[in-house]
C-alpha cells in the first residue's frame, strides 16, 4: 500500500540523516531540560517549597522558550529536508516561521476538532437514543475513528509549508491529498504499529535501570523525529510532487 511506502520513505529519510536530525533536536532538547530544572529550582527557592506559588513570569518565560525551541526543531528539520538547508548544533530561531508554524498547528487543531464534532455528534445522538452503545454505534464509531485518522494526516501534510517561505497552505494540502484515504489510513496504521513496537522495546529495556532510561529517551526521540519526517514526506510527495525514494 502507498501508505506503507510513505512510512518506509520517511524511515529511510530519518535513518539516512541521523546526524542532521541529532543536530537539529538534541541541543534544543538539552536546553529545555536544563531550563526545566532551573525553573523547578527557582520555584522552590522563591516560593519556599510551594511550587504553586511560583511567580507567573517564570512559568510564562519557560513556556515561551519551550514552545520556541520545540517548534524550531520541526521548522529546521522541514527546511533541512525540503530546502537542503544546512543545520548546526545551535538552533536557528526563525521567529516568523515559528509563529506561522504555531498558528497553522492551532488552525489544524480547530479544523480537526470541528471535523470530529461533525462526525461523532450523530453517533452520540444515536447512542443516547439507544440508551447505550449498540452494535451499530460501535461499528459506526470505529468507521468514524478510521475516517478521522485520515483527516488528521491530510491536514498534517500542510504543516511543513508553514516552515517554508511562501509554502503551500492547508487548502493546498487538502486538495493535493484528495482521494488518498486508503494511503492515509495505511500510513496511520503503520505508524501506530511502529509506535507499539518501540513502546514494547522501551518497556523491555526498562528492566535495566540506566540503560532503560537512556533507551526510553532515544526511542521517544526517534518516534518524534519519525513523525516530523512523515509530515515532511507527505508535503514533499503530494505538494512538491517528489517521488517516494
Amino acid at each position: 500500500m502507498k501508505g506503507w511506502k510513505i512510512l518506509e520513505a520517511s524511515f529511510r529519510l530519518l535513518v539516512n540523516n541521523l546526524g542532521a536530525a541529532f543536530r537539529v533536536s538534541v541541543v534544543p532538547g538539552v536546553i529545555l531540560l536544563l531550563l526545566g530544572i532551573a525553573l523547578l529550582g527557582a520555584s522552590f527557592a522563591i516560593s519556599g517549597g510551594q511550587p504553586e506559588e511560583t511567580p507567573g513570569v517564570f512559568v510564562i518565560a519557560f513556556f515561551v522558550l519551550f514552545i520556541a525551541l520545540g517548534t524550531s526543531i520541526a521548522v529546521n528539520w522541514h527546511r533541512h529536508v525540503l530546502l537542503a538547508e544546512p543545520v548546526g548544533w545551535m538552533p536557528t530561531l526563525r521567529w516568523a516561521r515559528i509563529g506561522a508554524y504555531l498558528l497553522r498547528g492551532i488552525l489544524i487543531t480547530l479544523l480537526f476538532a470541528a471535523s470530529s464534532a461533525v462526525v461523532m455528534l450523530p453517533i452520540g445522538v444515536l447512542t443516547g437514543a439507544q440508551h447505550g452503545p449498540g452494535p451499530l454505534t460501535v461499528v459506526l464509531g470505529a468507521v468514524a475513528i478510521l475516517f478521522l485518522v485520515t483527516v488528521y494526516w491530510r491536514f498534517g501534510a500542510a504543516m511543513p509549508g508553514a516552515a517554508l517561505d511562501g509554502g503551500a497552505g492547508i487548502g493546498d494540502a487538502w486538495a493535493a491529498t484528495r482521494g488518498e484515504w486508503t494511503a492515509m489510513l495505511s500510513l496511520a496504521l503503520g505508524f501506530l504499529l511502529v509506535s507499539i513496537l518501540l513502546g514494547l522495546l522501551a518497556a523491555l529495556l526498562a528492566i535495566v535501570p540506566v540503560l532503560g532510561m537512556i533507551a526510553n529517551l532515544a526511542l521517544n526521540w526517534f518516534l518524534g523525529m519519525l513523525g516530523l519526517s512523515i509530515l515532511t514526506t507527505l508535503y514533499g510527495h503530494y505538494i512538491e510532487k517528489r517521488p517516494l525514494v
